[in-house]
């Protein structure tokens, strides 16, 4: 058989390996093969078979699919078919292909629909000419750009065409031939080589399609894929495995990729940054030629980090460094060589080849590089490093006396195994040496072994869960024995969870009773434990690990207060903990790198922490971990190796290949939202949208749509979802914002008019930012009455009016003296009202009321406004009858507010959205919390919500609310609302201010009837408002504090859909 020639196959590659795996990554399971994380149509991807894949200009990722074409920025899919919108339309919805030219045009070739080209940020359909007749139904099979950029086209039954920039259309290329069925095309040596269906290998001569002389050996194959590579061709057939050809050689032969794989279909070549060679096969998996001049192989398998499915259909490396690989039926795959490469050991039904349990304690290693791994209820597992299988040890097998193991060392004279009823010797070819417990070993404390530790000499500390023992391995007998303080030793509780050995000093660590130190020397004991007084004493009592670093600083794992940092000089206690960065509060184990970085095991996966620096990232099962939650003590460094036990076996990493990212994250505004709507026409009631490069360049918004969400995206794929963001608004506030918890979104509303300038900036995991913050123009425009011709009509009425206000003067004696008489009858009224309790007689005094005012009111407003028109009154006296007509107008709002809270309301009970009729009315409130200088601000967890009630009455409740905030505030003040889900079937309003607030002593009579504490108030307000909620089976309760706000919550009853 021919063999590939390693030094012109790899003379592209001898740089470096972008996905290194050097020997010692090969000393555990799974260690080379590449960890991937996947996106499927849960995470929005439109189907499950991607054909294609490529990234734009502006950097978004572009995946082809059998249903639709995906545009994807690290957290959303946008879909493109052929029943959507113009803005997302595409002609078919099978994509082939999906392609990237050098003038940054990108095309989509349909399955009978022909080919797309997108341009303006649009799909258009590109016209297809064979023999000067137009067929746009042809299934677009492969496109291909050469050196000289011109675009070839492969189709599925109609042959070859190419692209004509002039006419800007496709034109056959000899449609007499018979090859029709195209699969590849490529440019070998300055000619156009075209892969064909059973017609093996054709070239492009003078516009006639012949076949190449080249390759008559594979002329009757179907050729899938043609790839140069170097100064070879490589050939991909269906089902006759790979071949290359060497135009030196003058001769074809076929590549062996192995044992039974000489007959693959290899569908995908391709060449990542730096020059490996991946290939995709169809129903094998993918293949690598990496520097070590040998065939990586790789397959799906049922590891949550494998390959998704054997069906390899694309491949392809973005501008940081992620790879890709699409699947037929699995999805997307990616796999990210700057994060760190997490891979797990795992409990499984193949026999040898994976843990016998699912629950890892303990784990070492010996001088073979054999791997030993404790487990809860399988004993010991050992990956022999040369077979490359595990050998179980446990109970039934006669090495344990029990066998769930809580601690292993590696000894010179064996594996020591600790479980929960005694401790063996194992060796470390797997035989057992000898048993303890408290049967053959009376001063051993307890049989339940919790951990190891090397001492001095030939020494081993034993800890168990009533003392420890030091304990002669060599001997076999014990030499000291320290027990709890009920049998003369010096604990108060002899958990022992932790043992480390330093320079003469035994670092004991409880699970219950602190820290203790022992100096065999001297044999004096220190203990630490926590004081709360003492904000440098250690932070808890319970611990659950000990780590002395390479610098000899001492570290301290807690239950609950994170790391404790112990300076020895000082005996001080320093502590690190969630609000310094951690992702939780619970330390099982830790392990230091060569980097000094120290690795942390919690309770919420595994967090890194700097010495140097103090950066700390956190990892958890996104980014490939074995589970959230991992276990006491179970972690063990080998070399570069670090590896930690948890709940479902164990995760482990190369350290060596820890590495940052050197690409900086593109920032792109990609979607614009306006009263929570999102814009998707360029041109909108009251709303105008300018697009750049199809993305939001300018926003222009009327006063009534001054509420707008911009969402925004970090094209960085490596870790996407520890991209981070900071913005700002020019015109607002030059400060930048950072955005909480990475959200991609920020939210504007209640603007001042005027022109504003938008600017974000994304910050990639290894904190690069964007050299460039992405920016947008948006302007508001004012309402009609804030328009210079508005106020041109302003001065205009104001000269009127003056002119008119001399004739009010005249008349102003009688008007005073009727508006005196009314006053005094509606005092007298309000102060009978105020004291009725039962509400039928205060509807009588309400219709009462009506009848004695209205008349005499309507007759004041009268006379007040033929003053007001009078040319010839003074602009004093038409000040006055303003004055008096806003006085009237005042006491026919009371009498209004007295009718409504007296009348019994004949409720209109139906299912209401609120989410829409709260924005509708906080919207109404615009000018107002202008006026006021009152920033709101709005949440909403639900994008909607129903309940029964009258839509009027809640209106009028809202209402009253707010105007009851607004009357609180002082200028600049802040009004929150947001609506939030409670139970399965209640949701919340709530209702805040950082007004004045209500005294204590009021807060229980502000419901009260005529209770207020306003000047002027009928304290009628809050009454009606509890009335209308308790009439809709809701509450209302209220809590407020002086000086510091006031919030209304409000509880009511959900539909459920």
């Amino acid at each position: 058989m021919y063999k590939l020639n390693p030094c012109c196959l790899v003379a592209l590659i001898l740089t470096s390996l972008t996905f290194p795996l050097n020997l010692m990554a090969f000393v555990l399971p799974g260690a080379d093969q590449i960890p991937f994380h996947h996106l499927s149509v849960e995470d929005g991807l439109s189907q499950v078979t991607v054909n294609d894949i490529t990234q734009d200009e502006l950097g978004f990722m572009w995946f082809a699919t059998e249903d639709g074409l995906n545009r994807y920025d690290g957290k959303k899919f946008v879909q493109y078919r052929s029943d959507a919108t113009k803005a997302n339309k595409v002609s078919g919805n099978i994509i082939n292909f999906v392609f990237l030219d050098s003038k940054n045009r990108l095309w989509a070739g349909t399955n009978g629909q022909g080919v797309d080209v997108k341009i303006n940020n649009r799909f258009n359909n590109v016209a297809v000419y064979i023999n000067q007749h137009k067929k746009n139904n042809i299934i677009a099979s492969v496109i291909f750009e050469d050196s000289s950029h011109t675009i070839w086209l492969g189709s599925w039954g109609d042959g070859l065409f190419k692209y004509s920039e002039k006419e800007r259309r496709f034109l056959s290329v000899d449609p007499v031939s018979e090859i029709k069925k195209l699969w590849a095309i490529t440019e070998f040596e300055n000619r156009i080589l075209i892969g064909a269906d059973s017609n093996g290998i054709a070239e492009v001569r003078e516009s006639r399609i012949i076949p190449w002389k080249n390759t008559v050996e594979l002329a009757k194959t179907s050729i899938k894929a043609l790839f140069v590579y170097g100064n070879k061709l490589l050939i991909g057939t269906d089902g006759k495995g790979l071949f290359e050809y060497s135009s030196k050689l003058e001769k074809i032969g076929k590549v062996p990729l192995g044992e039974g794989l000489e007959n693959l279909v290899v569908h995908k070549f391709y060449t990542d940054q730096k020059s490996i060679l991946w290939i995709g096969t169809l129903g094998s998996g993918f293949f690598r030629y990496g520097k070590d001049k040998k065939w990586t192989h790789q397959i799906a398998g049922n590891e949550k980090e494998s390959l998704s499915n054997n069906r390899v259909f694309s491949i392809f490396q973005d501008k940081s460094g992620v790879l890709w690989v699409g699947t037929e039926g699995g999805g997307l795959n990616y796999y990210d060589p700057y994060s760190i490469l997490f891979r797990n050991i795992r409990q499984g039904s193949d026999s040898h080849k994976n843990l016998n349990d699912k629950m890892v304690y303990a784990i070492t290693s010996d001088e073979r590089g054999d791997w030993w791994i404790g487990t809860e209820s399988g004993g010991v597992n050992r990956w022999d490093v040369k077979e490359k299988k595990f050998h179980y040890y446990t109970k039934q097998t006669g090495h344990l006396l029990h066998n769930n193991v809580r601690a292993l060392i590696n000894s010179p004279k064996g594996i020591f195994v600790g479980t929960m009823n005694g401790f063996s010797l194992i060796s470390k070819k797997g035989k057992l040496i000898h048993q303890w417990n408290k049967d053959s070993l009376s001063q051993l404390p307890d049989n339940i072994i919790l951990s190891f530790e090397k001492g001095a000499g030939n020494s081993l500390w034993i800890g168990t869960y009533k003392g420890l023992i030091q304990f002669n391995y060599k001997t076999g007998k014990v030499m000291q024995s320290f027990m709890e303080k009920d049998n003369g030793g010096p604990f108060v509780h002899g958990i022992i969870i932790s043992i480390k050995w330093l320079e003469d000093k035994l670092w004991v660590g409880t699970f219950s009773d602190g820290l203790y130190v022992y100096q065999p020397s001297k044999k004096t004991w220190s203990k630490y434990v926590h004081d709360k007084k003492n904000n440098a004493s250690i932070g808890s009592d319970a611990l659950e690990t000990i780590y002395i670093d390479q610098q000899h600083v001492v570290w301290i794992g807690t239950n609950g207060r994170g790391i404790q940092k112990f300076d020895q000089n000082k005996r001080t206690f320093e502590q690190i903990d969630k609000h310094s960065g951690l992702a939780n509060n619970v330390i099982y184990a830790m392990l230091s790198d060569n980097n000094h970085v120290l690795w942390l095991s919690t309770n919420a996966g595994l967090s890194s922490y700097n010495t140097t620096t103090a950066r700390i990232k956190n990892y958890s099962m996104s980014d490939g971990l074995q589970g959230r939650e991992f276990n006491v003590g179970a972690a063990h460094k080998r070399k570069n190796i670090l590896a930690f036990g948890g709940i479902q076996g164990i995760s482990w990493f190369d350290s060596s290949q820890n590495q940052s990212n050197p690409f900086k994250p593109e920032t792109q505004i990609t979607h614009v939202r306006v009263l929570n709507r999102e814009i998707t026409e360029l041109k909108d009631e009251g709303i105008e949208l300018k697009q750049a490069k199809g993305l939001p360049h300018s926003l222009i918004l009327d006063h009534d749509n001054s509420m707008f969400t911009l969402e925004f995206a970090a094209l960085h794929f490596s870790s996407p979802r520890h991209n981070r963001f900071r913005y700002r608004l020019l015109g607002l506030d030059s400060k930048w914002i950072e955005s909480v918890d990475n959200q991609s979104e920020a939210t504007f509303t209640g603007l001042a008019p005027g022109q504003y300038q938008f600017q974000v900036v994304a910050i990639s995991k290894d904190g690069l930012a964007d050299s460039s913050p992405a920016s947008m123009s948006i302007t508001l425009l004012p309402p009609f009455w804030k328009t210079w011709w508005a106020y041109s009509l302003y001065v205009l009425l104001t000269l009127i009016i003056i002119w008119r206000y001399q004739a009010f003067l005249k008349r102003k004696l009688q008007i005073q003296q009727n508006l005196n008489q009314g006053l005094v009858k509606i005092n007298d009224l309000k102060e009978r009202l105020a004291k009725t309790e039962k509400m039928a007689i205060l509807g009588e005094l309400s219709s009462n009321v009506a009848h004695s005012l209205r008349n005499p009111l309507a007759s004041i407003r009268t006379s007040a406004e033929l003053l007001e028109d009078d040319q010839s009154l003074p602009q004093y006296a038409k000040a006055d009858a303003k004055n008096i007509i806003s006085e009237v107008d005042r006491l026919s709002t009371w009498i209004k507010e007295l009718l409504a809270y007296s009348k019994k309301q004949s409720s209109n009970i139906q299912p209401l959205e609120i989410i829409s009729r709260c924005q509708e009315i906080i919207h109404s409130y615009a000018a107002k919390f202008r006026t006021h200088q009152i920033n709101c601000h709005i949440h909403f967890e639900l994008s909607k919500a129903e309940i029964n009630m009258d839509a009027i009455l809640f209106q009028h409740m809202l209402h009253s609310l707010l105007d009851n905030a607004i009357e609180a505030l002082d200028k600049e003040g802040e009004i929150r609302l947001s609506v939030s889900k409670q139970e399965e079937n209640s949701i919340v309003l709530t209702i805040e201010d950082n007004g004045c607030g209500i005294d204590f002593k009021k807060q229980t009579q502000i419901f009260n009837d005529s209770f207020s504490t306003k000047p002027n108030g009928l304290g009628m307000g809050l009454s009606l408002v509890k009335r209308i909620v308790e009439r809709h089976d809701a509450t209302i309760e209220v809590t407020s504090e002086e000086n510091v706000g006031t919030k209304f919550i409000l509880t009511f009853n959900l539909i459920q859909e």
